[in-house]
């Protein structure tokens, strides 16, 4: 298999667990609402998202293992391999266990702090906490597959245990469970996912020797020089993601984290999505930059960034024409009334930034991300001041407006010109090259789609929106194709859909 096929293989198969993931996010979380109340889903979500500050005491180990792991398997070096998995797992299980023991003293402490009174909530930081605690234990091979560039083993696992962990919920609420009940199904459901992650690794890494013993200070060195730049993009990150619950649930009632947390969902997946693109990426930077291929990676970033630009388009079109019909639909009008009003400011920079999501892995490919690390450590306390200001007096509309204005620039227009100087290409015709052609054809899609819904389709059942995206998609999917595909890889999809279809007519007449 050559490279440029193993990366479309590794991308459809991380795709397939972020089409599973949408569709179980789109369908179950109506359901929760309805059945737990709005109050107690913030509750779950709020639990949820504050365990992941955890990620804090990872000090960017994760990404050095895959960062490493992907050298070493290039040099076959098995012994060094050995060795960094080796200091990795004791790295992790002395933070495990910090992590474990910090899950069950503060949780009554977070109750207090955002004036919460259902018992239910300690309980739940505490049951995720502890699957967090043996996840950083398991996301030392996990990141050892993904240097591998083996992303369909770890998809699998992802797949498996979002599967089993969607499944056990709709049974237990079925049957009159409440979140305290959906929090032990996660916990279930998360360590099958981490017993899969050591039965892939030890199938696809079998030269492999993990062990205490072959820990190593120095390689912990190596280690933690390379992953202090990342542990500076993991706070940053963790600030812009989890702060913006952490302070609705500390300026604003707790139902009001629900009203946030479903309008940013669908956004939330798709550029879930478009990081594990960017998680296939960076390994592919990393050996393209070891053998001096300069052009092959500006096409590489060029061409992610694109087509990732390309698949947010249709959704900002759709969501900016039919958002208040969609998420009336999904889960009733006077809740769409208290968030879909967020979709238009929120999309500016989600939109803006689906064309960037793979600048930031060539960065971190190529070990150039520590000023990237340091604008987005600025971005997260600029965001955080913000929203300190704005929550009170403005709600959350402006919020929306603050997390909006500084990602558009810093994620968007800095981070274009950080790649770009750091590829060696103009930074305006790195952003042309990116972003012209799908714009225009998005403008056009939503021309469109406004006529469509004021004058023929209004959206007000689930049919006439499934008929709006159709024709839509009927419209700028071939246009797309066409005008924002390469043309070497157009005629590769074009060879794969003769092969399979050469194939399915063989079998058919034999």
């Amino acid at each position: 298999m050559s490279r440029v096929q193993k990366y479309i293989s590794n991308v459809l198969w991380s795709w397939a667990g972020v089409i599973l993931t949408i569709l179980i996010g789109f369908f179950i979380s109506p359901y929760i609402i309805r059945r737990v109340g709005e109050t107690h889903f913030g509750i779950w979500a709020l639990a949820l998202s504050l365990v992941e500050y955890y990620w804090l005491i990872d000090f960017g180990f994760r990404s050095a293992t895959l960062k490493f792991s992907a050298e070493f398997q290039a040099l076959e070096d098995f012994d060094s391999m050995s060795v960094l998995l080796s200091t990795g797992l004791m790295y992790t299980t002395i933070a495990a266990s910090i992590v474990l023991t910090g899950s069950f003293l503060i949780a009554p402490w977070l109750a207090v702090f955002f004036n919460i009174h259902e018992p239910e909530f300690i309980l739940l930081v505490r049951i995720v906490g502890l699957s967090w605690a043996m996840g950083m234990v398991s996301n030392v091979f996990s990141a050892c597959l993904e240097g591998h560039q083996r992303f369909d083993l770890t998809n699998r696992v992802w797949i498996i245990s979002m599967t089993i962990r969607t499944a056990g919920i709709l049974i237990l609420l079925v049957r009159g469970g409440g979140i305290e009940q959906m929090g032990y199904m996660l916990l279930a459901a998360q360590v099958t996912g981490y017993a899969f992650t050591w039965r892939f690794f030890r199938s696809a890494v079998p030269r492999v020797r993990v062990s205490y013993t072959l820990s190593s200070f120095a390689m912990m060195k190596r280690m933690m020089h390379y992953g202090i730049h990342t542990f500076t993009a993991i706070v940053s990150n963790l600030l812009l993601t989890r702060s913006i619950p952490v302070l609705i649930a500390r300026f604003l009632p707790i139902r009001f984290f629900a009203y946030w947390q479903v309008p940013t969902r669908i956004l939330e997946y798709t550029t879930d999505g478009f990081g594990r693109i960017g998680m296939v990426t960076a390994p592919n930077a990393s050996e393209l930059m070891a053998r001096g291929q300069s052009d092959e990676l500006v096409n590489l970033a060029v061409y992610s960034n694109r087509y990732c630009f390309t698949l947010f388009t249709p959704l900002a079109v759709f969501l900016l024409t039919y958002g208040f019909q969609l998420y009336s639909l999904w889960i009733r009008p006077d809740f769409a009334r208290n968030c879909a009003y967020l979709l238009p400011v929120l999309l500016i920079g989600e939109t803006v930034f689906s064309g960037q999501t793979n600048s930031v892995s060539i960065l971190f490919g190529m070990g150039r991300h520590k000023l990237y690390s340091r604008l987005l450590l600025l971005e997260a306390g600029l965001t955080v001041a913000g929203l300190t200001l704005v929550l009170g007096p403005y709600g959350l509309y402006g919020a929306a407006w603050v997390i909006a204005t500084l990602m558009t620039i810093n994620r968007g227009i800095v981070l274009c010109c950080l790649v770009s100087n750091v590829l060696g290409i103009n930074p305006l015709r790195y952003a042309a090259r990116i972003y012209a052609t799908p714009a225009a054809l998005g403008a056009m899609a939503w021309v469109f789609m406004t006529v469509l819904r004021t004058r023929f389709i209004p959206g007000r059942t689930v049919p006439e929106l499934l008929l709006a995206g159709t024709l839509m998609m009927l419209l700028y999917g071939p246009l797309a194709f066409r005008f924002c595909v390469a043309p070497h890889h157009r005629e590769k999809a074009f060879k794969v859909a003769r092969m399979s279809a050469s194939a399915v007519l063989a079998h058919v007449t034999n």
